[in-house]
This record gives structure tokens, sequence and C-alpha cells, in this order.
């Protein structure tokens, strides 16, 4: 049958978010044509339980409406029902697992009635529940509000709320809101050079004043953005490292701070700050320890392959054969066999082993779709080229590389400018006549200007064994 966003979203559902779902679609009160839970069922028999990914459309249409003429453009409009009824559940599921914002509704919707006193019991309820699950400043500002009104409406204009200690919430809540999206814009124009660097010093102070009240994510924020901002401003970076390890963050959130931690990395790294490739080894350690670093549906993601990377210039070589070890079954996995390949072939080359990490590094390359794969692989192959004295393939590797890069459009352009740099300073260190001395020093020199360049330490290094 033919792949659809309904397959898709269903593909993700959990056994007990199916059971629930199920539930959901046979109920007349949210779905009010039941032949769409007839063709869930037939859908989770024939393409989800027993696998018969090849079962066509007419043979669907076929079960849940049998005796009828294949109609396909009935069939799609009922997946596309289906579809928004299993966005209506998911919403639905949020909301009831939101119990503090469910009770906050309830408050607000007995103020609109005008009649709370009409509920006290219903109000006491909701009072004392919200009074003891407040999380979030902008929970406290909005139920502070609607006591306030509740407040009003039942003493006639006598209300004994605090409102002040409103206006200190709504200043709070306001610091958390506008911090964040300024960190998220932030990284939106770094990702994706749309966007705006605000450069409003106010609202930092205003945010400043106010940082030991504020929650540790949004502290953490603060932070972020003033040494993304400026990257030499490592006081900032320690700050959010000392809340990154102690703050209580869901699985989401900290799956993102680690990102960004690594993101900030890599940006000094670029920049010749060569400190924080210990910095990156620890922060892939601790996203081991937390378990951000497994995958959620069986594919390794990048941040594997980074980790082996840094771990092998680290020279821990032990850590990055544990990772693979702790990651061996889903290395087996047919998706993953670009990175197995990738990751035997870096831990080979750290180790000196050349002619055992060559053929791992030309599997690689057998993937074409892999590209970011394919480039550090096309580096690690110039590297073992020229140890083997194999100098006919380096140079034909190397133009194959120019190429490569040239044809392809989704690198970014400064990695893209940094590759090619490492081609052209490996061209002048096989050109270089080992008995001009000055040549090879001007050749350093070049190769000290551009330390951001892949592998500038290797070629340090070849470099000195000339002198």
């Amino acid at each position: 049958m033919r792949q659809s966003k309904l397959f898709l979203h269903l593909a993700l559902l959990s056994s007990s978010q199916w059971r629930l779902f199920e539930r959901y679609v046979a109920s007349p009160y949210f779905n009010l044509v039941p032949r769409l839970s007839t063709l869930l069922a037939v859908i989770r028999t024939h393409a989800f339980e027993n696998k018969k990914q090849d079962v066509t459309e007419e043979q669907v249409f076929a079960v849940y409406l049998p005796g009828l003429k294949f109609d396909q453009n009935r069939l799609r409009k009922d997946c596309t029902a289906l579809l928004k009824l299993l966005v209506d559940f998911l919403a639905q599921e949020a909301y009831q697992d939101d119990h503090l914002q469910r009770r906050l509704y309830l408050l607000q919707q007995l103020n609109v009635l005008g009649d709370s006193h009409f509920y006290p019991s219903y109000h006491a309820d909701a009072l004392e529940e919200l009074n003891a699950a407040v999380t979030a400043f902008d929970k406290e500002y909005w139920i502070g509000f609607e006591r306030y009104r509740f407040d009003l409406g039942l003493q006639k204009a006598k209300s004994d709320a605090n409102l002040g200690a409103l206006v200190e919430a709504a200043e709070l809540e306001y610091c958390v809101k506008k911090m964040e999206m300024y960190y998220l814009e932030l990284n939106h124009l770094i990702v994706t050079g749309k966007g705006t660097l605000r450069e409003d010093q106010e609202f930092l102070n205003f945010v400043s004043a106010r940082l030991s009240q504020l929650p540790k994510i949004t502290q953490m924020y603060f932070h972020l953005y003033l040494c993304t901002v400026a990257p030499t401003d490592e006081a900032s970076y320690r700050a959010f490292r000392e809340l990154l390890m102690t703050a209580t963050l869901s699985k989401s959130v900290e799956i993102d701070m680690y990102a960004t931690a690594l993101n900030y990395c890599a940006r000094r790294l670029a920049g010749g700050n060569a400190a924080f490739l210990a910095e990156t080894h620890l922060l892939h350690q601790e996203m081991l320890h937390l378990g951000i670093l497994d995958p959620e549906h069986g594919r390794l993601h990048q941040v594997f392959k980074n980790a082996i990377t840094v771990a092998c210039k680290m020279a821990d070589l032990d850590w990055a054969r544990g990772l693979m070890t702790r990651f061996a079954p889903l290395l087996d996995l047919p998706e993953n066999k670009t990175a197995f390949h990738f990751a035997s072939g870096i831990i080979a080359l750290a180790a000196g082993e050349l002619v055992k990490a060559e053929p791992h590094f030309h599997r690689v390359l057998d993937d074409y779709e892999n590209i970011f794969y394919g480039l550090d692989a096309r580096t690690s192959l110039v590297r073992i080229f020229y140890e083997m004295h194999n100098l006919l393939g380096l140079e034909s590797l190397l133009e194959s590389y120019r190429m490569f890069l040239k044809r392809h459009t989704g690198i970014a352009k400064a990695r893209k400018s940094r590759l090619l740099t490492f081609i052209r300073l490996t061209r002048k260190l096989v050109q270089v006549d080992p008995h001009d001395r000055s040549a090879i020093l001007a050749l350093r020199e070049e190769i000290q200007e551009h330390r951001n360049v892949p592998s500038a330490d290797w070629l340090l290094e070849r470099v000195e064994r000339f002198l």
C-alpha cells in the first residue's frame, strides 16, 4: 500500500498508544464515521502486525468496505480523516498528561461563568492542586491572575490579592519567554544564516538582575546567548556547564543543551582553540552515561561518528572501541553499515593500522547518500595514501575530492573552504623539496595560519619531519 503521512505517524506509536488510539477512534464522541475504526484495524493487521508492506490499496478497500467497487479517492479521503483523528488524539493525550494545565483551564472557565460561588468545591480543589504543583513562572502568574479575578467576583472589589507579587511573577515570565526566544533566534541565525542578531543590552541587564530568581533552564539560555554572541566569553560557557551538570531537565531539553554545547566547542575548534577537543570528548562521555547517544529508531546519528572521531584524536581508543561494543547490535543493521565501517576505519587509522583502515574507508565511499561520512573518509584516505607512499593514488584522490566538493552545493561554504584548503596544503606537502629549508618553513607557517582545517596537526607533524 502507498506509504503516506498516516503510516509514518502510526509507525511512531507505542503499543500502549495504539490501544488508546483504537479506543479513541471507536468512540462515537470523537469519531462520527464508524468505518474509520475498521480501516484502522485493517491497517494495523496487514501493514504493521503481519508486516505485509506490499498490500495494495485495492486489498485494503475490499477488507474494510466489502462488496463495494474500489474507489481510490474514497480510500485516501478516509486515510486523511484517520490522520486528522490521530493528530487530535495526540493533542488530547498531551492535554491529559498536563494535570496542572487542566486545573488552570477549569479555574479560568469557572471565572468566565461568573458564578464561581456555585462551584465552591471545584474551585477549592483547583486552587489546592495548582498551589501544590506550580513549577513554572507562566503558570504562577496566570494562576495568581485567575485567583484575583475570582476574589473580585466574590468580594465585590475587596480582594486581598498581592498584585505586587503578580507583577514580579509577570516580569519573570517575560524574562523566561523572551530569553528563550532570543537564544532560539540566535541559533537559527547561526544554522541557517537567516534572522537577526539582537543587541538589546537593556533587556540582558533586566534578565541579569533577576537571574537567581529564574529557572535554571532560563539561566542556561542566558549564558549560552552570551557565549554564542562572543565565543571567547568562556566564563559564560563555564557557568552554563555548571548549570548543565546540576539542573534537572527533561530528556528532550537535555539533548538540546548538549547539542548546543557541542556546537559551541565546534566553533571554538574551528577558531583554532585545540583545548576544546578535550571538552568535546568529555561532553560525549557524559552523553553516553546519560543515554543521549542511544538512537531512538535504530539508525545511529551524527553524534556517534563525531564521538568516535574525537576519542581517536584524544588517543582514547579503548573508549572508542567500548562505544562500538555498546552499539554492536545496531552496527550490524544494514542502515548502520556506513557508521560501522567509518568507526572501524578511524580507530584502525589512529592505531597506525593503515592496511586495515583503508578498505573500511573505501566501503564508506560506496554509500553515496552519506555525504558527510564520505568527506571524512576521503580526508582519512588522503593521510593513508601519503603514509603508504601511494603518490599516484594520492593525486587522483585529491583531484576527485576537489571535484566532489565543487559538485555538492549542500556543503556549508565555510566547511567547503576548509576542505579545499586541506587539499591545497596536502599538495604542497607532497611537492615541497625536502632539502629546501626555507620552503619547508614557509609551508609550516602557512599551515599554522590554517589550524582550523581538517588534520592540521597531521600536516604539521609531516612538515616537522623534514625539519
